[in-house]
């Protein structure tokens, strides 16, 4: 049985063309992208985001279990680039959203607590349960 041996430079090419970069075999395809700055890739954005690239919208984000990647390739520019990441508070949607739909929590500190409606860490005021002797 003859052995060849594939590894060295390849070709990764998207069959629209859109993308065609230098590539690494043993390897994958992921890494390639990475290398080659076509992927941005963000984990835990605290909860509502917007990302910017260039003073342009790319996305905007809800949910901080999740992990995000985009093609920022068509965003980028020669020479320096500006990635620009915005929180916005998530208090006056929860609010909203447990006035619309109201949902007693037994484990909060207060009663009450929002953060149900949020895909996002819940954080505990322990000094102000303290306080109010809850804990």
């Amino acid at each position: 049985m003859n052995t060849i041996n594939l590894g060295g430079k390849w070709n990764l090419k998207k069959a629209d063309n859109t993308i065609n970069i230098e590539a690494k075999v043993p390897g994958d395809v992921y890494a390639d992208l990475m290398r080659e700055k076509i992927i941005l890739h963000c984990d835990g954005l605290d909860t509502f985001s917007r990302l910017i690239i260039n003073h342009t919208i790319i996305d905007e984000t809800d949910n901080m279990f999740r992990t995000y990647e985009w093609n920022v390739k068509d965003f980028l520019i020669e020479g320096q680039n500006s990635i620009e990441i915005y929180f916005k508070s998530t208090i006056p949607y929860a609010k909203g959203k447990q006035a619309e739909h109201p949902l007693y929590c037994w484990g909060a500190f207060t009663g009450y607590d929002e953060n149900w409606v949020l895909r996002k860490s819940h954080k505990v005021d322990v000094r102000a349960a303290v306080e109010k002797g809850t804990m």
